[in-house]
Order: C-alpha cells, then sequence, then structure tokens
C-alpha cells in the first residue's frame, strides 16, 4: 500500500466535507462532462480515483453506467451508500492506476480527476487509460 492510498483511507470520513460543490452544482458538473465528452445514455465511462463520488453521482445521470477503480476502501465504502439513487449505474473496483484490472478497449471515456500528481509514473498511468478506452 501506497503512502498516498493510506492518506486518503484516514481523510475518508472528512473528504466529502472538504471536496464538495456548492449545492445545485453537482447537477451541472455532471451535464457539462457529458456534453463535453459526446457522453450519450448509451456511454460507458471509468474514473480512476472515484473516491467518494464527487464526480461520478453527478455524472451517472447522463450516462449508460460507470466503474470506478480506487485503493482506498474506506472512500469507496462512502460511495457505496450514496450511490443507491443510481442503482446498477456505478460498480467499484480496489485497483491500482498502474496496472488496473479491466480489459483492453472496454470504456467509451475516461476520467482521472486530481490524481496524476499522487501517482507514482504517472505515464504508466495513462497508458493504462489509454488502454481500457475503446479505439
Amino acid at each position: 500500500m501506497s503512502d498516498s492510498s493510506i492518506a486518503f483511507d484516514q481523510a475518508a470520513s472528512y473528504y466529502d466535507d472538504t471536496r464538495g460543490f456548492p449545492p445545485g452544482i453537482d447537477r451541472e458538473v455532471g451535464a457539462f462532462i457529458a456534453n463535453a465528452g459526446g457522453l450519450d445514455a448509451n456511454s460507458q465511462v471509468l474514473e480512476i480515483g472515484i473516491g467518494t463520488g464527487r464526480i461520478a453521482l453527478p455524472l451517472a445521470a447522463h450516462v449508460g453506467g460507470i466503474v470506478g477503480v480506487d485503493l482506498a476502501i474506506p472512500m469507496m465504502q462512502r460511495l457505496r451508500h450514496k450511490r443507491q439513487a443510481y442503482a446498477g449505474r456505478i460498480d467499484l473496483i480496489q485497483g491500482d492506476i498502474l496496472q488496473l484490472p479491466l480489459a483492453d478497449a472496454s470504456f467509451d471515456a475516461g476520467l482521472m480527476v486530481h490524481i496524476l500528481h499522487l501517482v507514482p509514473d504517472p505515464q504508466q498511468a495513462v497508458r493504462e487509460l489509454a488502454r481500457v478506452l475503446k479505439p
């Protein structure tokens, strides 16, 4: 386990309080990402470093499904409680960005928000994201 994952395990209890959007902005963020990415109700999206779902939750209303990968189990546990409104549309996997446990060409789009500065090999992280995206 890396120092970063340990830090985020410990931060899970207050992460939402310090990283949220102002009321109503989350819906706008989800719509903006979907529109900018050309995503629709059939799109399958990967979010690496999904955390507590700050991006995934508002985006889920606009896409077919989201798979989130994160090292920090406590962060994903918080998201599990919040994702009930999006039954079956957000799946969570514990995994490492440098070696994603996902098949090649599986997703229409991918997101990494505030992640690369925490990764020991950012170029490998980008290669992994590219590997799992459809051409």
